[in-house]
């Protein structure tokens, strides 16, 4: 059987005579005496070839096997390029406005954020207060879609260049978190900027 999966640099991908479910076991590595997987990066994918690659699978079948793979980046290194999660389970993303070039916040992602935000093309990070997936605008509107992804030489950072929907990156109202400017050798601070939005309209409670 062959599928592709784009969103992370994947095509015909062999799983040859075995269920994906029998294939790997709950955190996502292959079981013992699975048959190997032939990963090939490549081009672009349509459910269309999918559909052709699965003659008579339902669709119920494809999910499956996607349900598979995603499991597989998360665990697997080899599988995606990036961070290396294996080695650094949090890393620090940092969101820059592609248009300006503006630093505009920094938080911090972990493989499953990494990988959504990826797949979604939609930034979405590990909140380390709430020990969850954070996507960032859920509450507010004000999603980061992604323009660039790249991560450093000692890969345990991400770059992420964003279109800032909203105008607006900081939970303060301000188009960037980093909005106060240290003054007289530190002992004082000025803030940068104003402010785009008022965060007790845009956070109220229903």
């Amino acid at each position: 059987m062959c599928v592709e999966f784009p969103m992370y640099g994947l095509c015909d991908v062999r799983l040859p005579h075995l269920c994906p479910h029998h294939a790997f076991d709950d955190t996502g590595a292959p079981r013992a005496g699975a048959p190997a997987l032939i990963l090939i990066a490549g081009g672009p994918c349509r459910r269309a070839q999918a559909q052709r690659w699965l003659p008579g699978k339902p669709l119920a079948m494809l999910r499956c096997l996607r349900n598979c793979f995603e499991r597989l980046v998360l665990t697997r290194k080899s599988v995606v390029v990036g961070p290396d999660f294996e080695k650094h389970p949090l890393v620090p993303a940092i969101a820059q406005d592609a248009a300006t070039g503006e630093v505009l916040m920094l938080a911090y992602m972990n493989a499953e954020a990494f990988a959504e935000t990826l797949r979604t093309g939609r930034v979405c990070y590990f909140s380390r207060s709430r020990n969850k997936l954070w996507r960032k605008g859920e509450e507010s509107g004000n999603v980061q879609e992604v323009h660039e992804v790249l991560y450093d030489c000692d890969a345990d950072a991400v770059l992420v260049k964003v279109n800032q929907v909203g105008g607006a990156a900081c939970h303060t109202g301000y188009k960037t978190c980093f909005f106060r400017k240290i003054t007289a050798g530190g002992q004082e601070f000025e803030v940068v900027g104003t402010p785009v939005f008022d965060p007790a309209q845009v956070y109220k409670k229903n």
